[in-house]
């Protein structure tokens, strides 16, 4: 029986030792990039050799969250036929150093005693203090005391509450310096269990069948959702003279888990995760309390390979923050630690449901996973109350490695303008950057230059004092679809000096973009009450009469012409019983549907412009009119 059981082991082990070796590792580079709108598309590719008959390729090193119908393998040998592919999830154990677990116990249980033995002189001090506070009225009529004696008790009950306070003072001290090395000490255990956790990569696994030997390049392709890119423009403008300088960016992010490193770019205004299929229309019946049919658009998304993630904060029985807690997913290797803030993040495989959270000094808490969020609260063991924890005072600081939901924050910076092509297709347009770039994963965004463009403009100018009196320019630009644009950011430089930002919306159907520029202080306009019409006309057939107008100047104290443009408008009558009538100039054109009016014409330099409009209003309403 014994020598069935040896040898049926022995075949396990050579068994799982085959299986082992038959898989073989692939160390792959990142050749290019395509960032979509929303997701980015990543081609790896490895030089491989490849052996006769079956054998498994796995590429390592790889994200933990891909969209896994999207991953293709193509191998340019035309005898090598691939099986199948799949994402699969690997654990690297890492090797313990720094700071143990025994090692933080045994200090921190010395800062405890140092911590007690200092809190009980204090304590020690405080009472006799209380003690001479109560014995202090030595100079009673009974004391039965003279006056040397009592000089002396005085003296003695002075030099000793200076002694008991000077020392408070130094014993405060000494336990804030405890409470600061506490706090150090539990950084440094926290920084050393993430250096010993195992990390967690994603793998694709490659199933292959081949004829002969080769060694040739294998690329991989996939697609992963955290990544995208939104556009942002830089609108400069000198003088009326010169066409606009519109240059075109986009701000480039992603935290994939893995670092884009020298690799090109391509930015795509496509987003395969919308759907791409067009709705129907449901047939509309008309009833009686019957609604009309009602339509929503719904886009798909990515489909992440099965990687949960769970977060939270972990604190003590009072709400404080506890630094260092492990947090270790039951029946597997795999664990975190929280940082300075309490807080932790982890990733759970497949069938991975409930966590453990232990400390030092408190009671382990056994947790299943509902959810995507789960906060903790850890109580002291019960042979560990008489110790007493004292928290370091200061803000909270984040952590120096890379604790998983903790990324350092670096300031964006602006690339130099890169050679580029543009592939326009049927739905999309790409833009090729044509030199290496490098993007880390979880940083803030990176500004990528795209192109600049020299736009001729059509300038004017616009104003409506009645509203406003400034007078604004604008900037025309027509023909604008051959730029490529799309909705976006854009930020608007006069003269070098920065206007502001606004949203560019280019899903319109005008065929001009119109940008404002801003007021001009060098056109003026004013508007003013035309003492010609305002004037009461009393009553005229049973109705009142009333008339009023207005003057309107304007002057281009600039050196060269502007084209202007003044819109005001006169009171419509939305009821019977009021009647309106217009008296305009000629050269105004009036809109009779909105009552807007607007006076179009050039205004040479260093020359004036006035015109004047009125209106009669006559009602028999029995409320008041307001006609201002």
């Amino acid at each position: 029986m014994l020598i069935r059981y040896l040898t049926l082991c022995c075949l396990l082990f050579s068994f799982a030792r085959s299986v082992a070796q038959d898989e073989q590792p692939i160390s792959s580079a990142i050749n290019d990039v395509t960032v979509y709108r929303k997701g980015a598309q990543i081609r790896r590719s490895a030089l491989v050799r490849i052996d006769p008959g079956r054998a498994t390729l796995v590429f390592t090193g790889l994200p933990t969250r891909v969209v896994e119908r999207s991953i293709q393998v193509a191998a340019p040998d035309s005898e090598v036929i691939i099986l199948g592919v799949r994402h699969r999830l690997h654990h690297n154990q890492s090797n313990q150093s720094g700071v143990t677990a025994d090692s933080f116990k045994l200090a921190r249980e010395q800062l405890l005693q140092q911590e007690r033995r200092l809190k009980t002189r204090l304590a020690i001090g405080q009472e006799e203090e209380a003690v001479l506070a109560a014995n202090r009225d030595l100079g009673g009529s009974d004391s039965g005391l003279d006056a040397t004696e009592l000089e002396r008790g005085v003296r003695y009950h002075r030099e000793r509450i200076t002694d008991i306070r000077m020392e408070r003072l130094l014993l405060t001290d000494s336990l804030q310096i405890i409470a600061d090395r506490q706090q150090a000490l539990a950084e440094r255990f926290s920084e050393s269990m993430l250096d010993s956790l195992p990390e967690t990569t994603g793998e694709v696994v490659v199933e292959i069948e081949s004829a002969s030997t080769s060694r040739d390049s294998m690329h991989l392709t996939y697609i992963v959702a955290d990544a995208g890119w939104e556009p942002v423009y830089h609108l400069r403008m000198t003088d009326t003279d010169s066409p606009l300088a519109l240059s075109y960016g986009a701000r480039v992010s992603q935290q994939s888990g893995e670092d884009w490193e020298t690799v090109r770019l391509k930015l795509s205004t496509g987003d395969p995760g919308r759907s791409t299929r067009l709705p129907n229309l449901i047939p509309w019946n008309l009833a009686p309390y019957q609604k009309p049919p009602s339509y929503t658009t719904t886009d798909p998304g990515f489909e992440l390979t099965e990687v949960r993630a769970v977060s939270g904060r972990v604190t003590d029985e009072v709400g404080n923050a506890l630094v260092g807690v492990t947090v270790s997913v039951n029946g597997t290797s795999l664990g975190t630690v929280t940082d300075l803030d309490g807080s932790y993040s982890i990733s759970l495989p497949q069938g991975g449901m409930k966590l453990t959270f232990s400390y030092i000094g408190y009671e382990n808490q056994h947790r299943s996973v509902s959810g995507p969020t789960l906060d903790v609260q850890l109580f002291p063991d019960a042979q560990t109350l008489d110790e007493v924890v004292v928290v370091g005072y200061g803000g909270p600081q984040r952590l120096a490695g890379a604790a998983p939901g903790v990324h350092s924050k670096r300031q964006a910076s602006a690339s130099v303008p890169l050679p580029m092509t543009i592939d326009r297709r049927p739905t999309t347009v790409n833009f090729a950057i044509d030199l290496p770039y490098t993007i880390p994963s979880g940083e803030s965004s990176r500004l990528v230059k795209i192109q600049d463009f020299s736009v001729p403009a059509e300038y004017r100018h616009t104003a409506l004092p009645k509203v406003d009196e400034r007078v604004f320019l604008s900037a025309i630009v027509r023909d604008w679809e051959r730029l490529d644009l799309i909705d976006g950011e854009i930020q608007l430089f006069v003269a070098g000096t920065f206007l502001g930002a606004t949203q560019l919306d280019v899903s319109q159907t005008a065929d001009s973009l119109v940008f404002s520029l801003g007021p001009d202080p060098g056109v003026v306009i004013r508007r003013s009450p035309s003492e010609r019409y305002s004037r009461e006309a009393g009553l005229f057939g049973g109705k009142r009469t009333v008339w009023r107008g207005w003057e309107l100047s304007a002057r281009n104290t600039k050196t060269v012409p502007v084209h202007l443009t003044v819109i005001d408008q006169v009171p419509l009558a939305a009821q019977g019983g009021i009647d309106v009538e217009v008296e305009l100039p000629d050269n105004v054109e009036y809109d009779q549907d909105s009552g807007a009016l607007k006076w179009d014409f050039i205004l040479v330099p260093s020359s004036g412009w006035e015109s004047e409009f009125g209106y009669r209003v006559r009602y028999s309403t029995s409320g008041p009119l307001y006609l201002e």
